[in-house]
């Protein structure tokens, strides 16, 4: 079976999350399913990728330059993709046609919302593109429950077509490491709204006026310019000296700064599923999340999600985990439990059953 795979969210310079979660499902797949050969279709951006490959993968490089806003994804991707046997359009979009039966994953309906501070132009984009595929792909993933609630509620009648296939978690679990001295904590940042950067700084500003020495390690905030309104608001809360602001990092070093951190402030507003959760409990790490979205889904510790109006409440469990070892070993040891119910094999056998099912329909119909 030939699968072709819009892969623009990895073959850039700097993939996030969805963009390595695709390689790593991909990875799990082409390993257990020699019979599959991959293309991986990206724009200009693909020339700046420079990390692995999955088992028979190929990348395609298919210009963008000099068309029209979304003739990329309608007109050159499923022109591309005529001769396979299905197309996984994997970032919550699909073209306008496509030759081949499609199966989509959708991560999250967060453009929809009005939380992100879109603009109307990409919030319409989105809708447009999750529509034609909820109208037209033989079946849509979606990476939680929470997720697959959004969209039945938005598209009353395709339940029997929507399938929660959930990200895995890491292999091995490591042990709880010992505290760091200094203790610090780590958050995900950006400049996103959802994202709550501000008031995660916040909140460890007030839980930092009773824990001497505790740190705030931010990575992730690429914008200078939000960078710099951080570091100005950290003065203003009065712990420019306690707080740290990175941009991109790299997978070494994210994995060595959650393995050595006290734990990990996850109080985001909204999540389609929230791997980082799953990767710090992995590395030893505990967490401190809000109770938004997929977050509890994920986390799978109600005690460790707290509601986002109860900021007092955070503020205590930070400074509890920042000086109690015995706090932060019965907060990691709730969690692992999570882990086992998400599993990458798991993860690329469903995946490959709905690509296979899709595919079989192409067949049927050509007879």
């Amino acid at each position: 079976m030939r699968v072709a795979v819009d892969a623009r969210s990895l073959l850039c310079a700097e993939p996030r999350g969805e963009g390595k979660s695709l390689l790593t499902l991909y990875q799990h797949m082409t390993d257990c399913a020699p019979e599959v050969s991959v293309v991986f279709f990206g724009d200009e951006q693909a020339a700046l990728y420079g990390g692995p490959l999955p088992l028979r993968t190929e990348v395609c490089l298919l210009p963008s330059r000099g068309m029209r806003l979304d003739l990329w994804q309608n007109l050159r991707l499923p022109f591309a993709a005529r001769s396979f046997d299905v197309l996984h359009c994997t970032s919550s979009s699909a073209p306008l046609w496509t030759p081949v039966p499609a199966v989509m994953t959708v991560h999250d309906i967060i453009p929809l919302l009005g939380i992100d501070g879109h603009a109307i132009e990409a919030q319409a984009r989105f809708a447009r593109g999750l529509a034609r595929g909820m109208r037209y792909a033989r079946s849509i993933i979606a990476v939680s429950g929470h997720t697959r609630s959004d969209l039945v509620h938005r598209f009353p009648g395709c339940e029997g077509r929507v399938h929660v296939v959930h990200w895995g978690s890491p292999r091995s679990c490591c042990p709880l490491p010992p505290a760091t001295d200094p203790p610090y904590l780590l958050v995900f940042g950006g400049p996103s709204p959802r994202k709550n950067t501000a008031y995660t700084l916040e909140r460890f500003a007030k839980a930092a006026s009773r824990v001497a020495d505790v740190q705030l390690e931010v990575v992730g905030v690429s914008d200078a310019s939000y960078r710099d309104h951080l570091l100005v608001l950290a003065e203003q809360l009065g712990v420019a000296d306690r707080v740290r602001v990175r941009g991109f990092v790299d997978e070494p070093w994210l994995a060595a700064a959650l393995a050595r951190s006290t734990a990990l402030l996850y109080l985001s507003r909204y999540e389609g599923f929230g791997l980082p959760l799953l990767e710090a409990v992995a590395l030893g790490t505990p967490v401190i999340a809000s109770n938004s979205s997929s977050i509890p889904e994920v986390l799978g510790d109600p005690a460790g999600c707290f509601d986002l109006d109860e900021p007092v409440a955070i503020e205590s469990a930070i400074a509890r985990v920042a000086t109690d070892p015995e706090e932060r070993e019965r907060r990691l040891h709730a969690q692992t439990r999570a882990l086992a119910r998400f599993d990458w094999n798991d993860a690329a056998t469903r995946t490959l059953g709905l690509l296979k099912a899709a595919a079989q329909a192409k067949r049927v119909l050509n007879g």
